[in-house]
């Protein structure tokens, strides 16, 4: 081979190594354009998800402050049921007092005094007695233990029942005297009339704003000793 057909040779060589320079930059160019874009497209994600995550912050803001406001209804909401029940309940007791006698000399009871609302605590328990009723009945002091309930239903009855059951130990003072209970009610689920003569508790429901005797004749109450 002559000197001008290597130089040939070297130059089309050359040329060939040109041409593949020329497409790995343009496929290099390309592929940085598609990253340049792609970089772009992250960036305006991450922009978004930045702002999203700052709304998200804020909503998370305003819920915090709409709970704590709930909550503090929810508190308020609280204090005026519980002033409402227990006012209720206080309603319910003052509007047997004054009646409660008549419904017991009736029966045969000599009503010699009617103690309100006795609370105590003793060897661990407490209860709460709506009224209190030492009586003379047959020649023997009895005590009428009377629980009053704006609504009554079978678990105020098994609550009465027990109340009775731990009354002597609670009140040690009468552990020598006779007891029976009875029950005052303004409202009473279906049935448990019934229930409560059947447990042996005198049975009292309102007319006409006070309080009557709904015992039937004949009735014997459980004696509790």
């Amino acid at each position: 081979m002559d000197r001008l057909d290597r130089i040939e040779h070297i130059l089309e060589r050359i040329g060939k190594e040109l041409d593949r320079t020329i497409k790995e930059t343009e496929e290099l160019k390309e592929s940085q354009k598609k990253t340049d874009e792609q970089l772009k497209k992250t960036d305006e994600q991450l922009k978004k998800t930045d702002e999203q995550l700052k709304k998200t912050d804020e909503q998370l803001k305003k819920t915090d402050e709409q709970l704590q406001k709930a909550s503090k209804r929810l508190d308020n909401v609280g204090k005026m049921v519980g002033d409402l029940t227990d006012g209720w309940g206080k309603f319910v007791v003052g509007l047997t007092e004054p009646s409660v006698k008549g419904c017991f000399e009736k029966l045969g009871f000599k009503v010699l005094d009617i103690i309100p609302s006795s609370r105590r605590r003793m060897n661990g328990k407490e209860t709460e007695i709506d009224l209190l009723i030492p009586t003379r009945f047959q020649e023997k002091t009895v005590i009428v233990v009377v629980e009053v309930k704006s609504a009554i239903n079978q678990r105020k009855i098994d609550d009465f029942r027990k109340k009775m059951e731990n009354f002597r130990e609670i009140f040690p003072e009468y552990k020598d005297i006779e007891l029976v209970g009875a029950m005052g009610g303004v409202r009473l689920a279906p049935g448990t009339e019934k229930i409560i003569l059947e447990e042996g508790f005198y049975l009292l429901t309102t007319a006409k704003g006070i309080m009557k005797n709904k015992t039937p004749v004949g009735f014997k109450p459980r004696i509790w000793r």
